[in-house]
């Protein structure tokens, strides 16, 4: 009993931290909550070990994806984004319908190529002051942003940290992932999309023949070539099993190198800007947690949830383990969920464990805790959320997200029926 109280004080706390705490703060809770875990003899350190060198690779990559992300909004990529979905949305018989649109669908692609993060910490901004600048309010584009990052995550085995823990175990290539998941993607994008419409006013706070013509500007050229270039690294290297974090890091240096000799001063960056952006504490603290988690499964929390998990792989089973995943998350946030069910789905088979990836992808829209992208778009000091942002948030988490849970299941497992695993 002092072993398992330990695990769940030491994994509490790490919860408690990512939800409150940041920076060095979070970090040295997350090293104390591994160190009563080792100390008391919670987990063993071969084990502790072997949890923390399987998630480097992980770990090592949201680093790389971050510097890369913060120096793709340096080189303008977001701006230009934004500019194109004001001016699409400016041209449109209806711009409000257009701009929701067009905001979803960016939304949704850079949340599938750039991580949930980006989605949250740099895009959403951009599509709030694209909003103003048509007279629109800017609160369905403000949900679309913290909404998608969940749901379209779901994508690439890249989309999200959850992914790439889970990615191995699945068993799956890159791109027969991506397949398998493709339609899914394609239905809770679209469901998202009605969601944010229902958020819509009808009426806009500027007749848009007043609004000024929206200029788009102009990104940096090597910028974009290096992204694309470095997304294509990425798909292709993950057919045959380069590690992404590889790819992210040589373009987060190419970039980098330029961004701290340029003398254009909308691209410079200082190196210790640079490191502030990959957020290096945070790194070392989901280690940490995952030294906490590893503990908490080991003193009977993967016994409990094995037993609330079914062991077939048809579509009302997988549902369970969706939903299953869905309340992990909400409950323990979407990553210690995905290190406590990655390893329980994964003998039941590849479609056990994207089950997994839905729940706690799309499912952790339904409560503030269900990720940790929720908080970072909560904490956005480039945000204006409304008053009662809490109430507006819960209202359309846990209305719609439990459905949207089991619709894509559904849906996932149809397709890995029809293209197998």
């Amino acid at each position: 009993m002092i072993l398992l109280a330990a695990a769940v004080v030491a994994a509490g706390a790490c919860l408690v931290a990512a939800l409150v705490l940041d920076g060095v703060r979070q970090l040295v809770v997350g090293v104390l909550a591994a160190g009563l875990v080792l100390g008391v003899g919670a987990v063993s350190p071969d084990h502790a070990e072997r949890a923390v060198l399987d998630l480097l690779p992980v770990v090592g990559y949201l680093v790389a994806i971050l510097v890369l992300a913060t120096l793709v909004e340096r080189g303008g990529v977001f701006a230009w984004l934004g500019g194109i979905v004001a001016a699409g949305a400016r041209r449109a018989a209806d711009p409000g319908r257009r701009l929701v649109l067009l905001a979803v669908l960016t939304a949704a692609v850079v949340t599938a190529l750039l991580t949930l993060d980006a989605t949250v910490v740099l895009l959403a901004p951009v599509l709030a002051l694209a909003a103003r600048g048509l007279g629109r309010d800017p609160w369905p584009l403000d949900l679309a942003s913290v909404r998608l990052a969940n749901t379209a995550s779901i994508l690439l085995p890249v989309s999200n940290l959850t992914n790439l823990v889970a990615f191995d175990a699945a068993g799956l290539t890159f791109l027969h992932f991506t397949l398998l998941m493709a339609p899914a993607w394609l239905v809770v994008v679209a469901a998202e999309h009605v969601v944010v419409r229902r958020a819509q006013r009808p009426a806009a706070v500027t007749p848009v023949a007043t609004v000024a013509p929206v200029a788009v500007p102009r990104p940096d050229r090597l910028t974009l070539v290096v992204l694309g270039v470095t997304l294509a690294v990425i798909v292709v290297g993950g057919q045959l099993h380069l590690e992404p974090v590889w790819p992210a890091l040589a373009a987060a240096v190419v970039l980098g190198v330029r961004a701290a000799l340029t003398r254009r001063p909308g691209l410079r960056l200082a190196p210790t800007r640079l490191l502030a952006a990959g957020q290096v504490p945070f790194a070392v603290f989901v280690l940490c947690w995952a030294i906490a988690v590893t503990a908490l499964a080991d003193r009977g929390g993967a016994d409990l949830l094995d037993r609330l998990l079914p062991d077939g792989t048809g579509v009302g089973s997988l549902v369970v383990v969706a939903l299953v995943a869905m309340v992990a998350a909400n409950l323990l946030n979407n990553l210690p969920a995905t290190l406590l069910l990655v390893p329980l789905a994964a003998p039941v088979g590849p479609e056990a464990v994207l089950a997994v990836l839905v729940g706690v992808g799309v499912g952790a829209s339904a409560t503030y805790a269900g990720s940790l992208a929720n908080l970072l778009w909560l904490r956005n000091p480039a945000l204006e959320h409304p008053a009662d942002v809490g109430r507006r948030f819960h209202a359309a988490g846990l209305l719609v997200t439990p459905v949207l849970v089991v619709v894509a299941t559904a849906v996932m497992a149809g397709t890995a029926a029809l293209v197998g695993t």
